[in-house]
């Protein structure tokens, strides 16, 4: 069997329209502060990342962009590992339920009474 290409590439795998997220409450506090960190930042660093940029903003980019790039993943990539963050508990809200007991039995850990692990 053989497979031409990747399958998966045609799909569009972005997100685009919000509004169904929006209806989850730690979601909505996510989007909020995400949108908080943005407005901190230049809008030029956003049309590098989303459009084909004019030469202007690529030249921007290249002088002084990239160091807010980084600062802006350092944030987002914080406030989206907040242990007990609003992002956290928008993940385990979306998880099935069958999902979540095998990730609580995982972090638990099995019990055998007849059986006692020294470390």
């Amino acid at each position: 069997m053989s497979r031409k290409g990747n399958t998966y590439a045609k799909k569009d795998w972005s997100i685009n329209d919000t509004s169904s997220l929006l209806k989850n409450t730690n979601y909505k506090k996510f989007h909020t502060k995400k949108k908080r960190i943005q407005l901190k930042y230049d809008s030029r660093l956003f049309q590098w990342h989303t459009t084909r940029p004019p030469a202007s903003i690529k030249k921007w980019y290249l002088e002084e962009g990239q160091e807010q790039w980084r600062e802006y993943l350092k944030e987002i990539s914080n406030l989206m590992y907040e242990q007990d963050g609003d992002f956290q508990q928008f993940l385990w809200d979306i998880i099935s339920q069958q999902n979540k007991e095998i990730m609580e039995r995982k972090a638990r850990g099995s019990y055998n009474p007849n059986y006692t692990n020294y470390k």
